[in-house]
């Protein structure tokens, strides 16, 4: 194993011991309720209202963010990249769920299965988000992302594109 493996495996068991903390301390993007009525998906924004200043907010920083539904993490990701916010890739996972076809996002198709296979109308989502545009460590989003995905083994997480599926 090279170095910089050993300490990224470091890295992700300390922050997998502590990375809860994290996620208590963390913003709320909102909440969000996603509808499957007969083959029509919607998606309805319970809180907060769109022009309201955590919105704005989470469009203008990167970080790694989860799904909660009833404070189970559903899924984690991350938006690491300049061109992307943590608000932009929200848009994604709401737009993938009422278009689920659509080939360039999978958690809307995920989100779809999962209501279907459990006979759900609606599913509650509450969005939490940890901010990394300030902090100088290149790949901080990532480590937290992975650190929350080794923990909870989300549901929505366990295919990784290129990789095959997660256990």
């Amino acid at each position: 194993m090279k170095a910089t493996q050993k300490l990224e495996l470091a890295i992700i068991t300390n922050l997998h011991d502590c990375i809860d903390n994290y996620w208590n301390d963390s913003e709320i993007y909102g909440m969000i309720r996603l509808k499957r009525l007969n083959n029509n998906n919607k998606v309805e924004i319970i809180f907060p209202p769109k022009k309201d200043g955590r919105r704005i907010k989470a469009n203008q920083v990167n970080g790694a963010y989860v799904h909660l539904h009833h404070n189970r993490v559903m899924y984690a990701g991350k938006s690491d990249s300049p061109s992307t916010s943590v608000g932009s890739r929200q848009r994604n996972h709401i737009n993938s769920f009422i278009n689920p076809e659509k080939p360039n996002e999978s958690s809307g198709r995920k989100y779809h299965e999962y209501m279907v296979e459990n006979d759900l109308q609606e599913l509650e989502i509450v969005i939490k988000y940890i901010e990394t545009s300030s902090t100088n460590i290149n790949g901080m989003a990532e480590l937290i992302e992975s650190a929350t995905i080794e923990k909870h083994k989300p549901l929505l997480n366990r295919e990784i594109k290129g990789r095959g599926s997660r256990k």
